[in-house]
């Protein structure tokens, strides 16, 4: 039964650990648009048609925006060094 739980345990720690590289990935990728989704909600809810029609454009800058981000030497380093630390490469 001990040996079970080890390896229920180890089988646990490398999925933790694939995880946390895939959520660090993630937040890499969108951490823009999730800083600016909350100013656009707002904007939207708060100055009615004209507020949800500069959002959507707001939306539409923020895609671009993402995009600039995703092809920038600085994100491409830092996700290097995260296929690197969580072994992303080797699959």
């Amino acid at each position: 039964m001990e040996f079970l739980i080890v390896v229920a345990v180890l089988v646990g720690l490398v999925a933790g650990y694939f995880f946390l590289g895939m959520l660090l990935k993630l937040l890499l990728q969108w951490w823009l648009a999730l800083v600016c989704a909350v100013p656009l909600i707002l904007l939207a809810v708060s100055f009615s048609w004209l507020g949800a029609i500069a959002a959507v454009v707001g939306v539409l800058f923020l895609i671009g925006a993402c995009q600039v981000w995703q092809e920038s030497a600085a994100y491409l380093k830092l996700e290097a060094k995260i296929n690197k630390a969580f072994y992303f490469d080797d699959v």
